[in-house]
């Protein structure tokens, strides 16, 4: 890195998830497991295609519009949570490139 780059910037930040990280499985598995928990139908990435750069909150409200449930986004978005990070080890992949950069 020349240094005329050094001095003008500090550090570079980088947006992991959909960015470095390809979390979008891992996040349609969890939030399914929920729909399932609440006895709705899943849904899949299509169906979700919009909402997946908005990140987990938006995923699943547009999940619970999909299926005409009443359910509060916020009533059920700690257990999505919670449910993805137990299983982000194995549905986390990085994009290709990613290690490299």
């Amino acid at each position: 890195m020349s240094s005329t780059l050094r001095r003008r910037y500090r550090g570079i930040v980088f947006d992991l998830d959909g960015t470095l990280l390809d979390t979008r499985a891992g996040m349609l598995e969890a939030i399914n497991a929920v729909l399932h928990e609440q006895e709705l139908r899943p849904v899949d990435a299509q169906d979700l295609a919009h909402s997946v750069h908005f990140g987990l909150d938006a995923m699943l409200r547009q999940a619970l519009e999909l299926r005409g449930s009443g359910k509060s986004v916020d009533a059920l978005a700690r257990q999505v949570r919670q449910r993805y990070l137990r299983t982000a080890s194995e549905s986390v992949r990085l994009f290709d490139g990613a290690r490299e950069l």
